[in-house]
């Protein structure tokens, strides 16, 4: 089974708990700094502690074979898997990709050293690409072993652009993939855009088949940011939406401003409820996991004062804001903490 063992949703609050305390008393000093390059750009975006000490580093990269980098570039930009040992030397690195660009999305990691990237790809078969180009910009999944190596991979998309940002392996071996997609009836997708672009789901079997796949958004934007499969089997999934009330979405908070928009679909990917969370500001969400007592919670940043769905007081500019809520979608608590800033994606 794959995982992905840093939460970003526990990350971001531990986040919160730092910027916090970062007033009052000071930080550790780091164990271990580790910097990997070559001559253009290049960015690691998530990390595997391996069992004898090393590290599984996954990011994206656009340098050739120069600095630390002595992988292939392929196209304009690469995926980029860099395998250390325990003193942070390099191990093993490679990319994947094909002549134009691919942007790691999402991974998930096995205990064994085994991993499964998540990716958007605009590349022909070409490199170590060998999955077809649908149209456009698809989503890429990639298998690999232990050492790199690739076992299978699959491409998935419309005739538009569609952007893989969040995947999960599913309680039954197989995958959930997310992400953003404005592609009409095309390709793997069977149903229109809604808008500008939808959340776009994907259920893959342990192989990559398609099992089904869901379009979920309004007239305007969607953004989806997080996967969960919940301990009934049924999927939450959430970002954040500039939409009306159209298409699926039901409510809107915050005129012209992003509201959270949160989905729980059945295991064959019929929806259940839809929320919309946010106050009269701008309202982003990051992430989710559910407790062991069923509650889910929502991990995101807002900028609103107490309206809507926000009871809690702004304190900053951009504030973390917590909600919890129940199996049907309803409020139970919301707190705030402070953080500063205006953005934040994801850490190792």
């Amino acid at each position: 089974m794959y995982t992905i063992v840093f939460s970003r949703a526990l990350i971001f609050i531990g986040l919160l708990a730092i910027n916090c305390l970062c007033g009052y008393s000071q930080l550790p000093e780091p164990l271990l700094q580790l910097g990997f390059g070559g001559n253009n750009h290049d960015w690691i975006i998530s990390g595997y502690p391996l069992e004898d000490g090393g590290q599984l580093l996954t990011g994206y990269s656009a340098s050739g074979n120069t600095g630390d980098k002595d992988a292939a570039l392929y196209g304009d930009m690469d995926v980029w898997v860099i395998r250390t040992d325990a003193t942070g030397a390099i191990a093993w690195q490679q990319t994947y990709g094909g002549e134009k660009d691919e942007l790691l999305g999402d991974v998930l990691f096995g205990s064994d050293g085994s991993f499964v990237l998540g990716a958007s790809s605009l590349s022909l078969p070409s490199g170590n690409k060998t999955a077809m180009r649908i149209k456009w910009v698809d989503y890429w999944l990639v298998e690999a072993d232990s050492d790199g190596n690739i076992l299978w991979q699959n491409t998935y998309g419309g005739d538009e652009n569609d952007v893989l940002t969040c995947m999960i392996q599913t309680s039954d071996g197989g995958f959930l993939l997310g992400g953003n997609s404005n592609s009409g009836i095309y390709g793997t997708k069977t149903d229109t855009c809604r808008g500008l672009t939808d959340y776009w789901i994907v259920k893959l079997d342990s192989l990559g088949a398609v099992e089904w796949e869901k379009t979920l958004g309004g007239s305007g934007e969607e953004n989806l940011t997080s996967l969960v499969q919940l301990a009934d089997g049924n999927f939450i999934v959430g970002g954040y939406s500039f939409s009306p009330v159209s298409g699926e979405k039901s409510e809107y908070s915050s005129l012209f401003n992003p509201d959270w928009w949160v989905i729980m679909l059945s295991d064959t990917g019929e929806l259940i409820w839809e929320n919309s969370m946010g106050g009269s500001s701008y309202d982003y969400l990051y992430d989710m996991y559910e407790k062991e007592d069923g509650i889910i919670v929502l991990v995101g940043s807002s900028s609103s004062l107490i309206s809507g769905d926000k009871t809690a007081a702004k304190i900053g500019g951009y504030d973390g804001w917590i909600v919890e809520i129940n199996e049907d979608g309803d409020v139970l608590q919301d707190i705030v903490r402070c953080v500063t800033g205006y953005s934040y994606r994801r850490g190792i």
